[in-house]
């Protein structure tokens, strides 16, 4: 684990956290049967529960636990480095609801 400095005085912010990195990108298949994707742009622990926020390319982000995450089996992509070009990596998905 490599901790992040932060002024969050809630819990410690990670880089890598329970074998996740910022930036790694998953797809999935919607219940429309879409291909869809999205990436971990923040990892933390909140309440002894390691926590990773996601972030899809249209810009809709959730938070999940990350025993939830590993539980829904999609699909490992490849890691950004820059997190935030998921929108222009998958910019049919970012403009699917205009």
């Amino acid at each position: 684990m490599t901790d992040v400095k932060t002024t969050n005085s809630n819990g410690l912010c990670y880089k890598e956290l329970d074998n996740l990195k910022i930036g790694d990108v998953f797809s999935y298949i919607s219940e429309k049967g879409v291909l869809r994707h999205y990436v971990i742009s923040f990892l933390h622990k909140r309440m002894g529960h390691s926590i990773a926020t996601i972030i899809y390319p249209d810009g809709f982000s959730e938070t999940i636990t990350i025993e939830n995450l590993k539980n829904n089996k999609d699909k490992y992509e490849e890691n950004l480095e820059n997190w935030s070009l998921i929108y222009s990596k998958y910019i049919n998905e970012a403009k699917m609801y205009e």
